[in-house]
């Protein structure tokens, strides 16, 4: 398997990429429990102002 992308920079803002393939192995990276897996990893999810403006 492989891929590749092409990434614009602009204002020093990258693109916006979409995967366009056939291959479905990355599918398992996309489910809840691999996020959840993920987040772990990194000491778990957090929650501060900065990502929830309209929380009190």
């Amino acid at each position: 398997m492989r891929g590749w992308a092409l990434v614009h920079m602009a204002d020093n803002k990258a693109s916006s990429q979409k995967v366009v393939t056939r291959c479905r192995l990355y599918e398992q990276y996309l489910t809840e429990e691999a996020f959840e897996r993920a987040a772990q990893s990194y000491g778990g999810l957090t929650k501060t102002p900065l990502l929830t403006p309209d929380e009190d």
